[in-house]
């Protein structure tokens, strides 16, 4: 297919995985899955998880087609779904990748996901962060969840666990980004916010790992763009060492 395929709704996020599992070398389904996610071999914890999540997106594909009452492509996505469910259903990860890969990964069901993808950017495309933005995050958030770990961090100990669990949150977000797109992150950052606004010890705090927490949430607020929204919710306290913008 030589029309690019837009990833800005999960029917292209599930195209472009479909055509990175295609391009995966493996011996076995497993290592395959595991080049295709770009993850460790082996670490059928992270796979399943992975799996987990495709198998959403070919529902939230459904979804959105009902939600925009695009009853002829629903009825013509409807055996690509149940042929995707099909495929993420895996009874032997030690089967040969490439005779799984050529059965299971059809040129209909690629065909099928990108006229869908081209609707929904039409009329429902999520906005798209930047690769070098989200790893900028990544980094940043990495070495903070680090610091929050560490035994000796000038932090009380419950702060400490309501950070970190947040932190590590937002970092799987960015992990799963290309699968979930900003939805996830919208999520992330709003559960988020939440735990600010509702700890009182947290807000007002001016301890230096909940400033740079604070700097996070808003970093991330401009990714989806509601820093207009977080920062009045942010504790008085950190506001005024944040950043105005990005």
């Amino acid at each position: 297919m030589s029309k690019t395929v837009r990833t800005d709704n999960p029917a292209g996020r599930l195209y472009a995985f479909l055509q990175r599992a295609r391009a995966a070398n493996g011996d076995i389904i497993s290592r395959g899955l595991a080049k295709a996610f770009g993850i460790e071999e082996n670490n059928f914890g992270f796979l399943y998880g992975k799996l987990h999540v495709v198998y959403q997106l070919v529902d939230e594909t459904s979804e959105s087609l009902k939600i925009l009452h695009e009853e002829d492509y629903l009825g013509h996505y409807e055996p690509t779904s149940t042929r995707l469910k099909e495929l993420l259903t895996i009874p032997n990860f030690n089967a040969p990748w490439l005779a799984f890969k050529n059965e299971k990964i059809k040129d209909a069901d690629l065909t099928s996901l990108a006229f869908v993808s081209s609707t929904f950017s039409k009329h429902m495309a999520e906005r798209v962060v930047e690769e070098v933005r989200l790893k900028e995050l990544h980094e940043k958030v990495k070495k903070l969840y680090d610091e929050t770990l560490d035994p000796d961090a000038d932090l009380d100990i419950e702060l400490r666990r309501v950070i970190a669990s947040a932190l590590r949150r937002i970092l799987d977000a960015i992990d799963d980004y290309a699968l979930t797109g900003i939805g996830e992150l919208d999520r992330c950052l709003k559960e988020t916010i939440s735990e600010v606004v509702l700890n009182p010890e947290l807000a007002k705090s001016k301890k230096r790992i909940v400033i740079q927490y604070a700097d996070v949430v808003l970093t991330l607020s401009f990714l989806v763009q509601i820093a207009t929204f977080v920062r009045p919710a942010l504790p008085p306290s950190v506001q005024q060492f944040l950043p105005t913008g990005p």
